[in-house]
């Protein structure tokens, strides 16, 4: 006879009266009588319902309607109706062999709204009481049956068998009303029914989704009348952190999904990065996301953590507001966007703060005032830039309530107000709102310098005006570490205005009357600050000796090099206007004075800030990768610039050198690109390593690289083109990382993309190639990327001056073709060396 399948505990519904007068099913007929039957477990049998009953609800002859308003959502070993939202997944998931939840078991990011008490009937109209085995049937995993075969085994001894007719049956997904494996999901994800496409289940997500390297979103589970009229976790939803605080509401109707993905599909005219690595869903809060927390500690692991901040989605919190702190409103948050800002900005581009001491203040200090809780929010606001997309929407509001908390600052000048703006200039920068930007760095540099503050002076930073307000030092900071602070924030406002190719309407370098930063260990203990004075080549100059053993930060270093960039940038926007009886002097002048400068600021460089791959490992292991790579992409930047802007009439016969040394610094600053690749390459393989988790990049760098890549893709001979088309596939990988944070670098990666796909052309259709062509045993492209200057004759590159008949000069290719060497000093042979370059 057929084994017994009676539930191992006692069944929450009566046995049906008429299960005596019925024949027995047919023996191991697996689709209709063991499929969906409570395995035996040990000890007596007890009454149950009758073998024969099929657990399908929606299988009914009397189930009117494929949604009951109080049916219990059924589990996977029993027919889906089209909603896979299961109500009390906050309660359950099933979990596969390898013990991770199916991608396809809802979150818990509707648990707030829903109450846990669910009831409902089972088969035939019979009652199933909330929280048994049968409507929490947990996956356990597979069991052989003697003499009947492989079952997948779930809570309450139910199962179902591995193999339904030769295919294999998934046990998240079970079978269908018919009783054959699920192969398609009972409801399309979001992306794939927005994009009208079939849907497939996969490993983690959807096949469809898994392909295109993007979270698989679903549509929130319609409540039911029961849900609908159950006690809310919180009182008032628009206190709820899901629905205010962080992305906005959550659409509860297939109306209202439907309502998003079109308002969605109206506003996709944005052009999106080419082959971007992660496209960036901004729909959904970041409670609703597994692992959004610990994103940082699961990236370069490949194990999807469950979310620690699940544990307070049952507490009742605030909603963010200029008067509330965003660390007692969600600690976890704000700690995780707070480590994401020093990893990409506050280690590399603002570096204002002491690190420990900010967490400990931010941890710690419960009566942060008004000023402090402004530039706390605009940190989270940037963090959130380099955070999984699900912060998007926290991101935002914290960057509208630092917004709206700077122009209520119109007219105070105070160090918060400074730093303020700085962090929401750069995070309107990162959005593409360039003129908001520039108005609040600006605004930024000139409170710098004005008389209430005097950052730009040694006496403005020592004065400790700010702490008589407070009755403490901002931060919780000491007076040593709040003078640094001002330091580091004038120098701060000071670079970010430099970076932007316009002229400074603030401050000049002859005006800078400061300690240049002192080292990270001396700012985070508190010391009295050592560091030498930038010399302006007015204050005394024994005040201002720099050598490789001073206590400064990598942030001085950088600083020195923006200045000489400054120098470089003013002098060759200035230079269009010479006259031609002044501009070769004139240019002279200024190319010996920068090589000297430059060479003398790499002669005292430390052992470890020299590049090489050894050094720029440990640069992330030290914190300071950011600075790092800015710091020697920028030196090669310096020299491209120096040398390509020149203006061709005036300078034909050291046009050679210049050309020659443009080409050299452009390879040399790809080949740095290069080194981060392999690097985040290899950072990757290093699981569970958190100081190799990134290799942080400013935006600055994607300015440096395109310039490069405009110069290398110039032309050249042909066994250099496939160097040539190295070095710039490895600046265009750096691009799409870019591209994912700054809107800047999308724009960089779109025309570096199309030079690329030109030079592919030529290689392709030497003949019929647009915009470039071979010359014989040389190729070479016609169009610059950065126009410019080519159009006032100031580009040696792309100059037309000795051209032949093809268009092409010929000057640029003789150039190439000298292999005289330079003589260089030996600072500059030392860097070159280390970079393995050949001029």
């Amino acid at each position: 006879s057929a084994p017994s399948h009676a539930p191992a505990h006692p069944p929450t519904w009566p046995p049906h009266s008429s299960a005596a007068s019925l024949p027995p099913p047919p023996e191991r007929d697996y689709r209709r009588s063991e499929l969906h039957q409570p395995f035996a477990g040990p000890g007596p049998a007890r009454p149950g319902p009758p073998p024969y009953h099929i657990e399908l609800p929606i299988m009914q002859a009397n189930a009117p309607l494929r949604h009951p308003p109080q049916s219990v959502p059924v589990s996977p070993f029993t027919a889906y109706p089209d909603s896979r939202d299961y109500v009390d997944a906050h309660h359950v998931s099933y979990l596969p062999p390898n013990n991770a939840p199916s991608p396809y078991t809802p979150t818990s990011e509707d648990g707030p709204y829903r109450s846990v008490q669910i009831g409902g009937e089972g088969p035939q109209g019979m009652p199933i009481a909330p929280g048994t085995a049968e409507n929490q049937k947990k996956y356990l995993g597979v069991k052989e049956v003697p003499g009947e075969g492989s079952f997948h085994m779930y809570e309450g001894g139910f199962r179902i068998p591995t193999h339904v007719d030769g295919e294999q049956v998934n046990p998240a997904w079970g079978l269908t009303k018919a009783n054959k494996p699920r192969k398609r999901l009972a409801l399309a994800c979001l992306d794939c029914r927005e994009k009208k496409i079939k849907c497939e289940p996969g490993a983690n997500s959807c096949l469809q989704c898994e392909k295109a390297k993007r979270p698989c979103r679903r549509a929130p589970m319609q409540p039911s009348q029961q849900d609908a009229t159950a006690p809310s976790t919180w009182q008032n939803s628009a206190s709820s952190p899901i629905r205010k605080d962080f992305a906005g509401p959550t659409p509860q109707s297939a109306h209202e999904v439907d309502q998003e993905i079109a308002n969605k599909r109206r506003s996709r005219g944005e052009p999106s990065p080419s082959e971007a690595p992660f496209k960036k869903h901004r729909s959904t809060s970041p409670i609703a996301v597994a692992g959004s927390i610990n994103a940082e500690d699961t990236r370069g692991q490949g194990v999807t953590a469950q979310p620690s901040i699940h544990a307070l989605a049952g507490k009742p919190r605030k909603s963010l507001d200029w008067e509330e702190d965003p660390y007692i409103v969600d600690p976890e948050v704000a700690e995780h966007l707070a480590s994401l800002y020093f990893i990409h900005v506050g280690s590399s581009t603002i570096c204002m703060f002491p690190q420990g001491i900010f967490f400990h203040w931010m941890r710690t200090c419960a009566d942060k005032c008004q000023n402090e809780r402004m530039v706390l929010y605009a940190i989270l606001a940037l963090g959130s830039l380099f955070a999984e997309s699900t912060f998007s929407g926290y991101g935002k509001r914290c960057a509208q309530i630092a917004k709206d908390a700077v122009a209520d600052q119109t007219g105070n000048h105070h160090m918060s107000a400074v730093q303020a703006r700085l962090l929401v200039g750069l995070y309107y920068f990162a959005k593409g709102s360039y003129d908001a930007a520039w108005d609040l760095n600006g605004a930024a540099m000139r409170a710098c310098a004005s008389t209430m503050l005097r950052y730009n002076t040694e006496a403005g930073c020592t004065d400790g005006r700010s702490a008589r307000s407070l009755g403490r030092n901002e931060y919780l900071l000491s007076s040593h570490q709040l003078a640094e602070c001002k330091r580091r924030t004038f120098w701060s406002a000071f670079m970010m205005e430099l970076y932007d190719d316009s002229v400074s309407c603030s401050v000049t370098l002859q005006d800078v009357f400061l300690r240049l930063p002192c080292a990270d260990d001396v700012f985070e203990q508190g010391l009295k600050s050592e560091a030498p004075y930038y010399n302006n080549d007015i204050i005394d100059p024994t005040s201002t000796i720099l050598t490789p053993a001073s206590p400064v930060s990598p942030l001085a270093r950088l600083v020195l090099l923006v200045a000489i960039w400054s120098d470089v940038r003013s002098f060759t926007n200035r230079a269009v206007h010479r006259p031609d009886s002044s501009y070769r002097e004139a240019y002279e002048a200024q190319y010996m004075e920068t090589n000297t400068r430059l060479g003398t600021w790499s002669a005292r460089l430390p052992d470890r800030l020299i590049y090489s791959e050894t050094n720029l490992e440990r640069s992330v292991l030290g914190g300071y990768a950011g600075l790092f790579i800015t710091m020697h992409t920028l030196y090669h930047f310096i020299l491209v610039r120096l040398n390509r802007y020149v203006r061709v009439a005036q300078m034909s016969e050291h046009l050679p050198r210049n050309i020659r040394r443009a080409h050299h610094h452009a390879q040399g600053l790809l080949s740095i690109i290069i080194s981060v690749r392999e690097l985040k390459r290899k950072v990757a393989e290093q699981v569970g390593n958190r100081h190799l988790e990134s290799v942080p990049v400013t935006s600055f760098v994607g300015y440096a690289m395109i310039s490069a890549i405009d110069v290398v893709s110039a032309g050249g001979f042909d066994s250099e083109l496939r160097p040539s088309q190295d070095l710039i596939n490895g600046g265009l990988e750096l691009l799409r990382e870019l591209a994912g944070y700054w809107n800047s670098a999308r724009d960089q990666l779109r025309e570096s993309e199309l030079r690329f796909y030109q030079i592919q052309n030529i290689c392709s259709r030497p003949y019929k190639a647009k915009g470039g062509a071979w010359l014989g045993r040389e190729w070479g492209m016609k169009d610059p990327l950065e126009k410019e200057f080519i159009k006032v004759g100031h580009d040696c590159i792309y100059a037309a001056e000795g051209g032949g008949d093809d268009g092409y000069s010929r000057s640029y290719f003789d150039a190439l073709r000298d292999s005289v060497q330079e003589p260089r000093s030996p600072a500059r042979s030392r860097i070159a060396s280390e970079h393995g370059r050949i001029t």
